[in-house]
């Protein structure tokens, strides 16, 4: 009588569901989403010269109370979104080539 077709489980886990955070990965590997480094992405999310002290990625800790270890999160839509920016910005590079002096 139960087919496998009707397995709500079975259904549940054939969807594909797109993440709203993922894991900072381990160090020396890279995240399965998007392939960038650790050390890029903490560029992206942590506040440093490089960034102008304004992480342009949102990131979140979960820690427990007074923890002092815990779990960085990286927001999946605003990675994609600055990513999105970096190609807009090469591209309209590309389209408008700087002009020389006395041309």
């Amino acid at each position: 009588m139960n087919r496998r077709d009707d397995d709500p489980l079975r259904f549940a886990v054939s969807v594909k569901t797109e993440a709203e955070f993922m894991r900072l990965p381990p160090p020396g590997q890279q995240d399965p989403i998007f392939g960038l480094k650790r050390s890029y992405l903490n560029l992206l999310i942590l506040p440093c010269r490089e960034n102008g002290y304004r992480p342009p990625v949102k990131s979140v800790v979960l820690r427990r109370t007074r923890g002092r270890k815990g779990v960085r999160l990286i927001e999946v839509a605003s990675l994609r979104a600055y990513i999105r920016q970096q190609i807009e910005a090469a591209e309209q590079s590309q389209s408008n080539p700087p002009t020389e002096p006395g041309a």
